[in-house]
């Protein structure tokens, strides 16, 4: 099956794409982890906590440290330097927590281009880096093209757990055609899709990964 390819663009600016996260970053809810923890998946994308023992105050600053990070293309090591010594104690996984921050904010500002450009690119395909540290779960989604409105993507858009390098990429319903690109309306004709795909690679049906995001991700 034909599945379009990402492209990415490299220049001695900060790429549109970066400035529009950086921009989405901004406008984020700060809340502790059980306030997060009661919002809805769709909810969460507009909000931002740390996991660990910290104040609202906190959060921000740690916020405000990746946001700072993600612009200048800092590594880990120098995000840990901006981070006081006492809120860096309480961080748990503080390196997942600029990960999961530069990758929930970046897709949160994917998807409202997607979605603005949604009447000339209707389908959005799911894409994986395909390579040894994809999840099987996730693998299993590689390449599933369905409408940008389908429920699929309420609970599969990504990040889809801690250090998740998905993406989705929109394209035209033509271009679709062009390649032979099976478009997929219903979860059941996805999960068939996925079983038949693994089974033909010799998976068996009983240890065949579902489409699915990490437990407790959502």
């Amino acid at each position: 099956m034909a599945v379009p390819r990402t492209r990415f663009t490299v220049g001695g600016r900060i790429p549109a794409s970066l400035r529009s996260a950086i921009a989405a970053a901004k406008r984020r809810s700060i809340l502790d982890r059980p306030s997060f923890m009661a919002l809805s998946a769709t909810a969460r994308t507009d909000a931002f906590t740390v996991a660990g023992n910290l104040t609202n105050d906190a959060i921000s600053q740690i916020l405000q440290m990746a946001i700072t990070s993600a612009r200048a293309g800092r590594p880990f090591s120098l995000f840990k330097r901006s981070i006081p010594e006492e809120t860096f104690r309480n961080i748990a996984a503080p390196e997942v927590v600029l990960q999961n921050a530069a990758a929930n904010t970046y897709q949160r500002s994917r998807f409202n281009q997607m979605t603005k450009l949604k009447k000339l690119r209707p389908l959005w395909t799911y894409i994986t880096f395909q390579d040894e540290r994809v999840r099987p779960t996730h693998a299993a989604m590689h390449g599933i093209t369905a409408p940008a409105d389908s429920d699929f993507w309420k609970t599969n858009y990504p990040p889809n757990g801690h250090r998740c390098r998905c993406s989705v990429k929109a394209i035209g319903a033509r271009a679709a055609a062009r390649q032979r690109i099976p478009v997929f309306k219903s979860q059941a004709e996805i999960d068939k899709f996925v079983i038949n795909n693994q089974i033909q690679k010799g998976i068996p049906e009983s240890k065949a990964a579902r489409p699915i995001a990490d437990p407790g991700w959502r």
